[in-house]
């Protein structure tokens, strides 16, 4: 239940205003995929950064899996969780999949710049 802005007085999401099966399940796919993007990232930057001070080169999956430990380790709720209307979910789907596609790409490019100055 949501809380209103203007009293403490929870505002029912009656079913027809609720996230559907299908905006949850793109919402799951592309959690996955940011992941695997994630660990990709990671991937390359081990190999650019890490693998020059003699420490073994990690694959895809290495860098997937390491990622998904970090997220299980360091999880922060950022938002109270809360049920969401549908225009709502989308919105906040939006931004977290837009925040993590940038987060990895901002984190290669910067990782680029460096490296070619090695």
């Amino acid at each position: 239940m949501e809380e209103t802005s203007t009293n403490s007085i929870p505002r029912y999401i009656g079913p027809s205003e609720r996230p559907t099966s299908k905006q949850r399940y793109i919402g799951s796919v592309l959690s996955i995929g940011t992941l695997i993007l994630t660990g990709i990232v990671l991937s390359v930057l081990w190999r650019w950064f890490i693998v020059p001070l003699g420490v073994p080169a990690i694959g895809k999956s290495h860098g997937v899996g390491i990622v998904t430990i970090v997220m299980l380790l360091v999880f922060v709720v950022v938002e109270k969780p809360r049920e969401r209307t549908r225009s709502e979910f989308n919105d906040y789907l939006t931004r977290s999949i837009a925040l993590e596609v940038i987060s990895a790409i901002t984190a290669l490019i910067i990782g680029a710049v460096a490296h070619f100055f090695m």
